[in-house]
């Protein structure tokens, strides 16, 4: 669910950042253009106006009607952009500031950026102040046509006017000019300063933008590869674990279908032989070996269905009192030599444990049965002693007998699946293996300190708070 929600987060801020940034990268690219275009407008107001002051210069000292009307033609370019701008603010219809824009000489391509940027701009902070220049141009320009018209009815009642006059009269219009073309200038250096700034936020967004793409893409790709590593190492250790259980199965099966058949063959042989004996003696030691073979048989079955029951019951923990446990192991155990007797001892400081019984008592039934199977006939009397006692956070749990012990080259074997020391005689295999297993499922360890022909003493540890496997 983590995983899910996480790669949910990482596509919604991706998809958010990516769609953050063409937005941002429109609007920036469009407001630029908007801007551009009305750069190149005022560069049209700049030279109308010039041109229209150059005409009026001309027609003051030549009085020739034509230059009036080019003054006028001229003026009508600024004076265009200025009636487009006040029907704008007015709210007039937008095709009336189109016509009025293009008749300033803007291109039709420039006249739709120009309207969309001053309807959603023109109280911007930067746009406002060279709308605020513009404004001042256009009362400049409404001076400039006031005084080319009373100019013209000057010179149309006095054809002759005196050379200074015409000289001032000129002053004047240069003087008008001069204030617009540093209107102009202003209205560049804002606009200019605008574009900085848009290019400026725009860059920034665009970077934040840029580094949340690369944090999210380099938390994930971590997030990944962590998960990746994890899902190798799992695989790795369940195909370990996969090899091994095939390992063991093979094994498994090799060995039961032979300790299965084995017996059966022997007892068949025994079977035939018994039904030509006549000697009574000799068919009671036939008897007896028969019934060694199906005890023996019994014990092996019994120990596979501990082994399928240990593989497949659920593992349920409950109060378990050690000293009737024990008790009732030894009451089951402490015949199976009938002429050996077994001294057993019990040191036991644990009142109570919680644990699984049904482990518990194939664990200790099997080591307390090894104790005595493997007793040393050199030896008068089976010792056995049971401990249980408390050490930090674990019980610690010890099985010590006097028997015919391990050597040293077979220690390092005895937990393996069938191994044995003396498989024909006494053991299967399987019941140590078994031990180990559940040992392991119970979250604890088992050890072992054998001296051939001594003892033998396991020693398990089982933690107090047993979370099972």
């Amino acid at each position: 669910m983590h995983k899910k929600s996480f790669l949910v987060s990482y596509i919604v801020v991706i998809i958010t950042t990516i769609i953050t940034i063409i937005t941002i990268n429109y609007f920036a690219l469009k407001i630029l253009d908007g801007t551009r275009a009305f750069t190149a407008g005022e560069s049209s107001f700049t030279k109308g106006q010039q041109e229209a002051t150059r005409c009026l210069t001309l027609y003051i000292f030549t009085k020739n009607e034509d230059y009036f009307k080019k003054f006028n033609t001229n003026l009508h370019i600024p004076i265009s952009d200025s009636l487009a701008r006040i029907n704008l603010d007015q709210k007039g219809p937008e095709e009336i500031s189109r016509k009025h824009f293009i008749n300033g000489g803007n291109s039709s391509y420039d006249v739709e950026k120009m309207i969309w940027i001053y309807k959603n701009f023109k109280d911007a902070a930067a746009f406002k102040s060279a709308v605020d220049i513009w404004k001042e141009a256009d009362l400049l320009i409404m001076d400039l046509e006031k005084t080319g018209n009373d100019i013209h009815q000057k010179i149309l009642k006095q054809k002759l006017i005196q050379d200074q006059e015409e000289k001032n009269l000129a002053l004047q219009v240069n003087s008008i000019s001069d204030q617009l073309t540093k209107k102009g200038k202003e209205f560049d250096a804002v606009l200019a300063k605008s574009i900085r700034y848009i290019n400026n936020v725009t860059l920034y967004f665009i970077t934040i933008g840029a580094i949340l793409m690369i944090l999210c893409i380099v938390l994930y790709s971590a997030f990944f590869i962590k998960k990746l590593s994890a899902l190798q190492k799992k695989t790795n250790s369940q195909n370990q674990f996969l090899t091994q259980i095939n390992n063991e199965l093979d094994m498994f099966t090799y060995s039961v279908s032979h300790d299965l058949r084995a017996p059966i063959t022997s007892l068949k042989g025994l079977i035939k032989l018994a039904e030509t004996e006549k000697k009574p003696e000799v068919l009671k030691e036939y008897y007896t070996m028969m019934h060694t073979l199906t005890s023996r048989q019994d014990a092996f079955i019994q120990e596979i269905i501990n082994f399928s029951k240990n593989k497949r019951i659920e593992v349920i923990n409950e109060d378990i009192e050690l000293i009737p446990f024990f008790n009732h192991i030894i009451s089951d155990l402490q015949f199976m030599v009938e002429d050996k007797e077994v001294d057993f001892s019990m040191d036991i400081s644990i009142n109570k444990i919680y644990s699984n019984l049904f482990r518990l008592n194939i664990i200790f039934s099997n080591l307390v049965s090894n104790a005595i199977k493997y007793y040393d006939s050199e030896k008068k009397l089976i010792k056995i002693k049971i401990k249980a006692y408390q050490e930090g956070q674990f019980n610690i749990f010890t099985v010590e007998d006097n028997g015919s012990g391990i050597e040293e080259q077979h220690q390092a074997k005895i937990f393996d699946m069938f191994f044995v020391t003396n498989h024909h005689e006494k053991g299967t295999g399987i019941g140590l293996y078994l031990v180990k297993e559940i040992v392991t499922k119970l979250n604890g360890t088992i050890d072992v300190y054998s001296i051939y022909k001594q003892g033998t003493c396991f020693t398990i540890k089982l933690p107090l708070n047993n979370q099972l496997g």
